[in-house]
């Protein structure tokens, strides 16, 4: 019985170079609409004026946190795509670790909201089966990245 060649961007491999590609253009359009939206309707200066009855300093703090952590994740997925049509050695390694800290930091968001905003209600049926849909996700992902031998075979430079 012949090897089946496993070197090279086909396969299961194939959807997640498909994932990576289109994941730049979602991150940045979705942010421009986000946070046009956001300065739009004024809003910003309805957290930060002092005296108001919304202002709210912590929240605008996390709210300039999680644009900086946009911003970064936004060049990562721009690496990630580089890494890997490149076929760069590090390309799982990363992509793991991408994964393992969104996951992380997607989980300490929804913590986070709960603690400082409780009358918000993120802990609902649709965020916890989202957040375990996309943890579920990364641990499929991590799995394939260590186990597959067409990772292995092509990732080597």
């Amino acid at each position: 019985m012949e090897e089946e060649n496993l070197e090279g961007l086909g396969g299961w491999l194939s959807l997640v170079g498909l994932s990576l590609v289109f994941s730049p253009p979602g991150i940045a359009v979705a942010n421009l609409v986000y946070y046009r939206d956001f300065f739009a309707n004024n809003t910003w200066s309805i957290l930060t004026t002092p005296g108001t009855e919304a202002s709210n300093y912590l929240l605008a703090t996390v709210i300039i946190t999680q644009a900086v952590v946009n911003i970064v994740a936004l060049l990562v997925s721009i690496l990630l795509v580089v890494l890997f049509l490149w076929k760069k050695r590090m390309f799982p390694k990363v992509f793991i670790g991408s994964l393992v800290i969104a996951s992380l930091y997607a989980i300490a968001v929804l913590w986070g909201i709960h603690f400082l905003a409780p009358d918000i209600p993120v802990l609902n049926y649709e965020t916890i089966k989202n957040l375990g849909i996309s943890i579920l996700s990364a641990v499929v992902l991590v799995a394939y990245m260590i186990l597959s031998k067409r990772v292995k075979e092509t990732f080597i430079r």
